[in-house]
């Protein structure tokens, strides 16, 4: 999975968003520009445990209290989660591919938590194309969302 290749990816990716002038050329920097970083397995075989790695990286200019959902694709079953700098809500039998985390405090401007490890077992058959997604949110208005939901497809061989 290269958690340590990832989370140096995740760092690179993107600048902080430049501040807009606001009314009488002050600046505007109301808001935050929070990324979910998520990745997983390329593929894996029935019956195999494989794993997701989750990021919430705050690019600023604001500090925001981050909240992340997961959705595990059907054909999985969940197996447990581990994390750092983030808290997680398993999923429920109401939601059983369903799962909460976020900070338990303000996330600061240019910064990151995680790595929340999620893993799962395959239930699906060989041929199968499986779909996780992750989406954050926060408190603060984003002043970027389309870097808030990413999607990793793993192959069952």
């Amino acid at each position: 999975m290269g958690s340590a290749l990832l989370l140096a990816g995740l760092l690179a990716v993107g600048q902080p968003p430049q501040a807009s002038a606001g009314e009488h050329g002050t600046a505007n920097t109301a808001g935050t520009d929070l990324q979910v970083g998520f990745d997983g397995a390329d593929r894996t075989a029935p019956g195999q445990q494989f794993g997701y790695a989750l990021h919430l990286i705050n690019h600023g200019p604001e500090a925001a209290v981050a909240r992340a959902t997961v959705r595990l694709p059907g054909g999985t079953t969940f197996v447990r989660v581990a994390t750092r700098g983030m808290t997680c809500d398993a999923p429920t039998p109401a939601a059983p591919r369903v799962l909460t985390c976020g900070t338990s405090g303000s996330l600061r401007p240019r910064s990151l938590a995680g790595p929340t490890l999620i893993t799962v077992t395959t239930d699906a058959p060989a041929g199968s194309s499986l779909t996780a997604t992750a989406v954050v949110s926060s408190d603060q208005p984003d002043v970027n969302p389309a870097d808030n939901t990413r999607q990793v497809v793993t192959n069952v061989m």
